[in-house]
């Protein structure tokens, strides 16, 4: 399997259409908002073009009032992926949630135990920096591992160690990895990274249907002001601004800094990986396909 990880807004899903494509691939997606249906201007999903081009899978999966949980991802992920090679072709991963990748690459296996309604109300409704400071007391190691400004993320953690009387992180297996995997990255230097952020963001705004509509619509089909919350960045800036709790003048100030500072942590998650081949921008092509070529190769 080829995959290609790295930054929001470097550029991933249109190398791996190309990659894709000349390789004779399939994409299966690794982005924790895309698998839902509606998500699509602020989840950077690949447009219906752009699909015909080359099949992709673990798009649209998923009504947006349920939690799409990793392990349900990864069942699915493997489906897909078992499917591709019988066909005879290459599967390509690409996306920028690194617990996705990892549940493909790696083959972790996750806890079983089974959501608490009564257990998640009564975290839900405390402060972030509550549940934070409480997993760090819990499970100082999946305080240190899991993105501490998702609130999703920390809740289950927290749901899982209180639940089970357990550590959230030693329910983690590490598993036998199911493919080999070779692992492309995309990143920009700093300048030219937030250059492309705040430019895709103004664009998503201005467009006609836009970034703004697509929150409204969601809005108004009665999806709940706190699960948009939960789906971060764009669905939480946008629905507070719909909502009159943030100035427009605000919206790209404080979404942009937001979205860069997603970027900074997937930045950090993915460099601490060795085994990622970090790929030259602007032109990542040329090396991608060589890579992937000698790997295909080898295999």
């Amino acid at each position: 399997m080829i995959a290609v990880v790295g930054t929001t807004a470097s550029g991933k899903s249109t190398l791996a259409i190309e990659l894709a494509r000349a390789l004779d691939g399939e994409i299966i997606s690794a982005d924790s908002r895309q698998v839902y249906r509606g998500l699509d201007i602020g989840s950077g999903k690949v447009t219906l073009a752009e699909r015909q081009l080359v099949p992709h899978h673990l798009l649209d999966v998923a009504d947006v009032r349920h939690r799409f949980t990793v392990a349900e991802y990864q069942q699915q992920a493997f489906a897909a992926l078992d499917a591709i090679v019988a066909r005879g072709r290459v599967p390509v991963l690409v996306g920028g949630t690194g617990l996705y990748v990892r549940a493909v690459v790696d083959n972790p296996s996750y806890p079983s135990v089974a959501p608490d309604p009564a257990l998640r109300l009564e975290l839900e409704r405390r402060p972030l920096a509550e549940l934070v400071a409480e997993l760090r007391r819990l499970d100082p190691v999946s305080a240190e591992r899991i993105d501490l400004h998702n609130p999703r993320r920390v809740v289950r953690a927290l749901e899982v160690t209180r639940q089970s009387g357990c550590p959230f992180s030693l329910q983690q297996g590490t598993g036998t990895p199911r493919v080999r995997a070779l692992q492309l990255g995309l990143d920009w230097p700093t300048p030219a990274l937030q250059e492309r952020i705040t430019a895709r963001l103004q664009a998503r705004l201005d467009a006609t249907p836009g970034l703004v509509d697509e929150v409204g619509a969601l809005l108004d089909a009665g999806i709940p002001a706190a699960r948009l919350e939960e789906l971060g960045l764009e669905y939480r800036f946008v629905s507070r601004y719909l909502r009159g709790e943030l100035a427009s003048q605000d919206l790209l100030t404080q979404l942009g800094r937001a979205i860069w500072q997603f970027a900074r942590r997937q930045r950090t998650w993915f460099r601490r990986d060795p085994r990622i081949s970090w790929l030259p921008t602007p032109d990542p092509l040329l090396e991608a396909a060589r890579l992937a070529r000698a790997f295909l190769l080898e295999a």
